[in-house]
């Protein structure tokens, strides 16, 4: 999806990463890679592979993401690089079991232009 300067500031990024979370917690998996695409989607259609990787990141088969009204996103920012990747937002989802979901958006930046993708769902360290 494509920003613009204003969505890349901090607050506004870490809006966008809740927006995305909400759709993956109500399991809204088509919207989600509709939006904001799945970078390691790697030959699996997006929206199949975000259910995959959310399931594959639970352990227990009948784990359930916990609902939460205000999810907590923490916003970095990289220094130059030539992968021009410019900021992640990273939100971790807490589960039933107590064990959590990493969500992950990343933005890069291709000269003038700001794109964010989700860039991966993986169990929380």
């Amino acid at each position: 999806m494509q920003l613009s300067a204003l969505q890349v500031e901090s607050e506004n990024l870490a809006t966008l990463a809740a927006e995305a979370v909400q759709l993956l917690v109500a399991s809204k998996f088509s919207g989600l890679a509709e939006k904001f695409g799945y970078a390691v989607a790697i030959g699996r259609h997006p929206a199949a592979a975000i259910q995959e990787d959310l399931r594959s990141s639970m352990s227990l088969p009948d784990e359930q993401l916990v609902q939460s009204a205000d999810p907590k996103v923490r916003v970095k920012y990289f220094d130059t690089n030539s992968l021009n990747l410019y900021a992640v937002a990273e939100c971790t989802l807490a589960t039933s079991t107590g064990r959590g979901v990493l969500v992950e958006l990343v933005v890069f930046n291709a000269g003038d232009e700001f794109h964010a993708t989700l860039e991966q769902i993986s169990a929380a360290a």
